[in-house]
This record gives C-alpha cells, structure tokens and sequence, in this order.
C-alpha cells in the first residue's frame, strides 16, 4: 500500500504535469498578444503618419483651363496682374470630374473639360504638378456696380462704366432677373427693360465662363441687375 507521504507527492506531480502545459500556453498567448499589439500600434502611427503628410501634400487651385491635353492640363489664376499656371494630371481612373449645378453636382467625364472652363481642382502634389483628385467645373461670375451710359431699347442691351473706368456691354434675356430700388418705398422690387434710365447706378452679376461665341470680352448676358435711380446717388 502506498504511503500517505508518496500519494501527496503523486498527487504534485501529476498536478505539475496537468498545469505546466497551460501555462505554457498563456505565457506564449500573452507574447503574441504583446507582439500583435506592439504591431497594430505601429501600423496606426505609420497610417497616421502617412495621412498627415498627404493632408500636408493637398493643394486645391481655381482657374480657367488654358490647355488641355489626353492626361493633362494647365490651369491659369489671374490675381491682379499676376498670372500663374499650374500643371494638373489627370488619371482616368483616379480623377473624378463633377459639374456644379446650384447647390448640387453632377458627374461628368473627362472629355466634357474643355478649354475656358472655370475648374476648381483639389489633389496631391507630386514634382511640381497636382495630381487630382476631383475637379469640379463651376460658373465664374463677375459682380460689379456701374453707371449706365447707353441704353438700345430695339436691341435690349446697356453699355455702363464702373467706377474703376472699366466699361461693359450687358445684354437684358428674357432670363435676366431685374430689380429696382423703389424711390418711394425704398423697398427692392421686381422691375423691368423700360423703367432703366441713362444716368442711374446698376449693380449687375455675369457669368464670365459661359459667354455667347463670338462676343468681345468686355459684353456679356446679364444674371441679375439692380437698379438704383438717380434720386439715391444724387447724379
């Protein structure tokens, strides 16, 4: 028979033998969990990393395209009488080209860009060109507040100068919208071709990029107008 102090014994052993593979196992579990939570935090800091610097690489330019090609293009901003160029890549796959209508936009392709539209382009810069991104292609409007000094009432059209002495030729469409500042009332109103007189102040919004063929620079078709009558301005 086996004594009291060999059963107690036996009994460690086997104990040892039973506990002795589990923590083996936890010690090498617990390793690789360090070792997988050493790695994902040094992916999200490379991630991070990399984020950062290509946050710090985006640009964004607004202009008017001066030259297009299959791949590329050349963006021109005039800041006074400063101009500058920039060069743009387009990728087939990666740039996505987007037409701005009110407050929405619309998907366009790449054939649709065409030299004189008026683009605003956001990407990466690599080598001194922006590779792209998205390009949306907008309306550039052109707000200024003039005198008239010509009125074609066969012709529906004002010749104005701004106070800058820069003159321009607006032509009244049927989609022109038309304001007046009651004299009386002094509230804003819808107005019409008739009621404008040489001599009153006009406020008046064009699109610069969607001009009709064929019309000098300085002429374009009236968005909106505002009139003010001489009795404000004192003239």
């Amino acid at each position: 028979m086996m004594k009291t102090t060999e059963k107690v014994l036996l009994s460690c052993i086997c104990a040892y033998l039973c506990v002795a593979p589990v923590l083996a196992i936890d010690a090498t579990s617990s390793a690789t969990s360090t070792i997988d939570k050493n790695a994902k935090q040094l992916i999200e800091k490379l991630a991070t990393k990399v984020e950062e610097t290509r946050k710090k690489d985006q640009k964004a330019y607004v202009g008017l395209i001066s030259k297009m090609e299959d791949s590329s293009m050349v963006v021109s901003s005039i800041n006074g009488a400063d101009e500058k160029k920039y060069s743009i890549k387009i990728d087939d796959t990666l740039t996505s080209v987007f037409k701005i209508v009110g407050t929405t936009k619309k998907e366009l392709k790449k054939a649709n860009l065409k030299v004189g539209d008026y683009v605003i382009v956001t990407g990466q810069m690599l080598n001194d060109t922006l590779e792209a991104s998205e390009i949306y292609v907008d309306e550039q409007f052109l707000v200024r507040t003039a005198k008239v000094t010509e009125i074609s009432k066969s012709d529906y059209y004002l010749k104005v100068i701004t106070y800058d002495k820069d003159e321009y030729t607006l032509d009244i469409q049927n989609s022109t919208r038309q304001f007046m500042l009651n004299a009386k009332t002094k509230e804003i109103e819808s107005s019409g071709f008739s009621k404008i007189k040489e001599g009153d102040s006009v406020h008046f919004v064009v699109s610069k990029t969607n001009t009709s063929s064929g019309k000098e620079k300085i002429r374009y078709d009236a968005f909106r107008i505002l009139m003010i009558p001489q009795v404000f301005t004192g003239q």
